[in-house]
């Protein structure tokens, strides 16, 4: 009888390792064969230029067909802004996404599902000293042969998104006598007529409700925000993270842009907003 448990043990145990080991092959071979878009979260924005170019040098070396790069803070700026990417990489047929972290010297390997609201785990980490030499011998081990030898001389990096055109508002409203819905979570005492509603797609519903403006705040960085929305007030090579407040009508789709270098959270922004 224990014979017969340690050879079932023994059984189990070589079959998740092969299945293990067979999806481990099957990544390494996607990752190559197909197109990736890298997104990047560096330490120093000031030398940010030259560390996707060398990054790319080195992806390139080892067969990868990198689309695009694209910084960690641009990738859900707002539900507009993600399914614009989400739709641009599926012209270009990209099929998985790299996430280069510097502060944990860290890459992970996703599909595309990285960009969804409810993010997929990894299928894929390697970290520690030498990151890239770690995934170049993974793909040496691999023994896949590369597709595309026409890979991008230079990195190409996202600016910014494409999206529809819209109206913007250049007053502030008054909206101290409308009903106001916020779709983020706020930890400050708000006004009345400011309330915490769910985010929905089809705006029919707030105006239905008696909802006459949303409040949405956009995070990215200040360049990459300003050229998505043309907005005068931002800088356009200003690569450091900025946070605005989007006051949208519910009726006319209208916009208003708000922002205040001084504040970078939600609230304060929030606050600063509704004393001015």
């Amino acid at each position: 009888m224990l014979r017969r448990v340690l050879v079932l043990f023994t059984l189990i145990n070589f079959l998740f390792s092969f299945n293990s080991i067979s999806q481990t092959e099957n990544l390494d071979q996607n990752f190559i064969s197909e197109k990736t878009i890298v997104v990047y979260s560096l330490l120093n924005k000031e030398t940010e230029r030259e560390k996707i170019f060398n990054i790319h040098k080195t992806l390139s070396s080892l067969g990868l067909d990198v689309v695009n790069y694209i910084d960690s803070l641009n990738t859900h700026t707002s539900n507009e802004i993600t399914n614009s990417l989400l739709r641009y990489f599926d012209s270009r047929e990209v099929k998985n996404t790299m996430l280069f972290s510097e502060k944990n010297n860290s890459i992970s390997f996703y599909g595309l599902g990285f960009f969804n609201q409810k993010k997929e785990s990894p299928k894929l980490i390697l970290s520690g000293d030498s990151v890239f030499n770690k995934l170049k011998n993974r793909i040496v081990n691999s023994k896949t042969k590369q597709k595309n030898f026409l890979l991008p001389p230079q990195p190409e990096t996202l600016l910014k998104a494409k999206i529809k055109p819209f109206r913007k508002i250049l007053i502030k409203p008054d909206i101290s006598k409308d009903k106001v819905g916020v779709t983020t979570k706020i930890n400050t005492e708000l006004p009345k007529n400011i309330i915490q509603v769910e985010e929905k797609d089809d705006y029919r519903f707030y105006f239905s409700n008696g909802v006459n403006y949303i409040i949405q705040f956009y995070t990215g960085t200040e360049s990459f925000i300003q050229k998505t929305f043309n907005l005068k007030n931002l800088n356009p090579t200003s690569n450091k993270k900025t946070t605005i407040l989007v006051l949208e009508h519910t009726a006319t789709r209208n916009r208003f842009f708000y922002f205040n270098p001084k504040h970078s959270e939600k609230e304060d922004v929030l606050l600063d907003f509704l004393s001015n």
